[in-house]
């Protein structure tokens, strides 16, 4: 059997209307790509109408491929098993609650085909709600740009946990074993993105945003823990903390997306998040960044005034980072 292009893999639970959305834009985008893309979706024990969508998306295009799990897996081992099953080059995992916009999935392949990048960076407008393909802001799928491996740490940063924006060469981790072992951390897409990243050599970034995010529709996890704690460790384990990509990467997100995290997080302003602040471990694992110190721990233990100067410091320091990332996007 001809291996795919690209595996497109939806891991979902409970959410059929959103699910709904998403198969109704996608279904249409791939009918003409047949053998070159496979589209798998992981129904993780659905007790809504998830199992009637998927029926009806089967009827249409007898080749949508549907994993059933009997019960719940937990939300990493259903996406662990959406990357067991991909037989494609390259591995899409999208949110169940995401829509690519129109021409993404055409200029994504010619792509692939042209310039066999080992990872793909696709940025999200975030929208309180997605409905179709067509919201949203223009994108233009000629604006992009490659980009080297410290470069591309440094711009996409804690965004590459992002699954529904990064389309990955799956090759890096295809003998991989120890996936099972990232059960838990709510990063284990990490387990196949982190090695393309350490091992790749060309890495594309999308100067627009082409995929339609659904804003606040995630929570019930301490998001401060994941991403100030567990990313940072993943990605010292797979990357060694003394490299450059490290560096890029982590500096960035401490400086830039922490702060407003912390900040959402105490407030109650962001997300369903658990108001949790491990600060003994976050000292641990990013202690090492003046950052964590300056800004992280004021903004998250400072009086409300301080935290707030703190914050407007943090903001100011993200803005700059934004100014850096248009330069880049107009080398294009």
């Amino acid at each position: 059997m001809t291996m795919p292009l690209l595996t497109i893999a939806i891991p979902t639970w409970n959410r059929a209307v959103h699910l709904r959305r998403l198969l109704d834009a996608l279904l249409p985008m791939t009918a003409d790509c047949a053998g070159r893309i496979e589209i798998i979706v992981s129904d993780n024990g659905s007790t809504d109408d998830t199992p009637t969508v998927l029926a009806a998306a089967c009827r249409d295009r007898p080749d949508v491929h549907v994993l059933r799990n009997a019960t719940n897996i937990g939300g990493d081992a259903n996406f662990a098993r959406c990357f067991h099953q991909a037989r494609g080059q390259y591995l899409w995992v999208i949110g169940d609650d995401d829509i690519p916009k129109t021409g993404f999935i055409p200029a994504l392949l010619d792509l692939l085909d042209r310039d066999a990048p080992d990872i793909v960076y696709a940025p999200s407008e975030w929208l309180p709600e997605v409905l179709y393909a067509d919201q949203g802001r223009p994108f233009d799928p000629q604006r992009r740009i490659t980009m080297g491996r410290r470069d591309f740490a440094r711009y996409v940063n804690v965004w590459l946990t992002f699954i529904s924006g990064v389309i990955v060469r799956r090759a890096y981790a295809a003998d991989r074993s120890d996936i099972a072992t990232f059960d838990g951390s709510l990063l284990v897409h990490m387990s196949w993105v982190l090695p393309a990243l350490k091992h790749g050599t060309r890495f594309v970034v999308f100067a627009d945003e082409p995929i339609l995010a659904t804003a606040g529709n995630t929570g019930g996890y301490g998001a401060v823990k994941v991403f100030g704690a567990t990313f940072p460790t993943l990605v010292a384990q797979e990357l060694g903390r003394a490299s450059a990509e490290y560096q890029a990467m982590i500096g960035r997100t401490v400086s830039g997306y922490l702060p407003q995290l912390i900040w959402g997080v105490r407030t109650g302003t962001v997300g369903r998040f658990e108001s949790d602040f491990p600060w003994a471990l976050l000292r641990e694992k990013i202690g090492g960044f003046a950052a964590f110190w300056l800004l992280d721990m004021a903004v998250g233990r400072a009086p409300i005034p301080v935290a707030r100067g703190a914050l407007a410091v943090a903001r100011s320091i993200a803005t700059a980072h934004r100014i850096v990332d248009r330069r880049i996007r107009h080398r294009l």
